[in-house]
């Protein structure tokens, strides 16, 4: 795997972009066909390589961010990341490319229906023997990926594929958010899809690691049973939602689906403990509990009196034979294991191995980072959904602390405090629009942090409203800007297309 940094002759113009998306119709050896799919970061589109007859999964970066150089980086920090995944479960990253004008992602393109829409649309409630099958091929897919330091934290059903062969593939290590089901892709997640999955300490804004992939593997596995999310997402607020999941644990799968056992209940109820030091410490001990009560209830194959005396005969004509060579085998598989420890775990700080080894200081540090940049979006993210539904209420009070002493610039005022300047502004808006609703796209996120620790964030929202002489609600696609103190106290807020 090799990390591309674009010459002109790595990049083939046609000469006319494709309307789907304004790409080259060419990008290294693949050959672009058509747009597949559209998220709030970029562009996905299907093309295929001239030589290896290979489909391929094109990810283009917005225009809008492509001149971001906080974004140009995370997108390389990320593709380096998702390249060293090498696993059966994991969809793979082929290429990155990137030049002025574009950031490419070519991953494998996987055929098949995300498992939230298989199934609704296919299967219902997916059998115990299946759902063994599936999610024991999810749980070693992240297993693979925690043992290398890489935390997902947004696993939900959307993310994980059924291919056409039943099997597992995993999508979007901060990446990928796409799949293609029979030609039509669907788009990303939506923002109530992900709330459904988090775990407490993550809508408490808490640190995170390993164990929330389990919280949420155990809501998926809960899903997979009964056919259904844990949660009434139609009805329940954002709020609502995640006061349900900090306090109190999932709805029992059996008054949903009664034909969930109790031992699929038990691990449910395991990896979806609140506390994280009650859930299963690794997927690795999540795989092992799910599988053991399905082993246990194999049939057992009785052989009759004259076929064990014969099995036993022949066993020890050959147990002294065999002792010999299992001795050497013994010691050389011990030999073998000892030699790649110490190429590929580096104990001794040996320079030769450092390039190769798993726990370098380059990689921890970039997974460090990487883990504390996603900490601090969900923290953003927190934040800034919290205030809008604040200001939904229509009442100061609730509204108040979210600012800071001294507000710079407040749409068009500028040095203002919040009591009386903002207090009179808000209270004349919802004289005039008594309703509103602001849908925030989380997938359009953008969160930059500067030298003293204020957090800067530019997001895409639907402002939705109603004045006091219509009956019909009326609504207006925006682009917000909003900026935190290290407080996480608000000190700027306008609308980019109000400057």
């Amino acid at each position: 795997m090799y990390i591309y940094f674009a010459k002109k002759n790595y990049l083939y113009p046609h000469k006319t972009l494709l309307k789907q998306g304004m790409i080259p119709a060419q990008i290294l050896n693949y050959v672009v066909e058509r747009k597949i799919g559209e998220g709030g970061m970029g562009t996905v589109f299907l093309a295929h390589h001239l030589q290896l007859n290979r489909k391929a999964a094109i990810k283009a970066l917005h225009p809008l961010y492509v001149s971001n150089p906080y974004i140009r980086e995370r997108f390389r920090q990320e593709a380096a990341l998702l390249a060293e995944l090498k696993h059966p479960t994991i969809v793979s990253l082929y290429d990155y490319l990137e030049e002025p004008q574009g950031l490419y992602l070519i991953m494998e393109y996987i055929e098949g229906k995300p498992l939230d829409e298989y199934i609704s649309q296919v299967s219902g409630p997916i059998s115990e023997a299946k759902t063994l099958q599936i999610m024991a091929e999810v749980l070693e897919g992240f297993e693979y990926a925690h043992n290398r330091g890489i935390v997902h934290r947004d696993i939900k059903p959307s993310n994980l594929i059924v291919t056409d062969d039943f099997h597992a593939k995993i999508l979007d290590f901060g990446i990928a958010k796409i799949v293609e089901d029979n030609k039509a892709l669907t788009k990303v997640g939506t923002r109530m899809g992900t709330v459904l999955y988090m775990s407490p300490e993550q809508v408490k804004g808490e640190p995170t690691d390993k164990r929330s992939d389990v919280y949420a593997l155990g809501v998926t596995l809960f899903q997979m049973v009964t056919g259904r999310v844990p949660y009434n997402e139609n009805k329940a607020t954002e709020y609502e939602i995640y006061s349900e999941i900090v306090n109190n644990p999932l709805p029992r799968a059996n008054t949903f689906y009664p034909s969930v056992s109790a031992h699929i209940q038990h691990i449910i109820d395991k990896a979806t403990a609140k506390n994280p030091a009650d859930r299963f410490q690794s997927c690795a001990l999540f795989k092992e509990a799910l599988l053991k009560h399905s082993s246990s209830e194999q049939p057992i194959k009785i052989q009759s009196t004259q076929q064990s005396q014969k099995t036993t005969t022949t066993k020890n004509k050959v147990k002294n034979k065999n002792t010999t060579s299992y001795t050497f085998w013994f010691f050389a598989l011990f030999l073998l294991l000892l030699v790649s420890a110490i190429v590929f775990l580096n104990p001794f700080g040996l320079s030769i191995f450092k390039k190769i080894a798993f726990y370098n200081n380059e990689k921890q540090d970039l997974t460090k980072k990487y883990a504390y940049e996603r900490q601090l979006r969900q923290k953003a993210i927190n934040n800034l959904i919290a205030y809008y539904q604040a200001l939904e209420t229509h009442n100061f009070d609730n509204v108040a602390p979210f600012y800071a002493e001294k507000v710079n610039k407040y749409f068009s005022y500028i040095d203002v405090r919040p009591d009386p300047d903002i207090k009179a502004s808000l209270r004349n808006g919802w004289k005039t629009y008594p309703y509103e609703k602001h849908d925030i796209d989380t997938t359009s996120i953008i969160v930059e942090e500067d030298s003293l620790q204020n957090y800067s964030l530019q997001y895409e929202y639907i402002y939705h409203y109603k004045n006091q002489n219509n009956t019909q609600n009326k609504q207006v696609k925006r682009t917000g800007e909003l900026k935190f103190d290290k407080n996480w106290k608000i000190f700027y807020v306008t609308n980019l297309e109000n400057e």
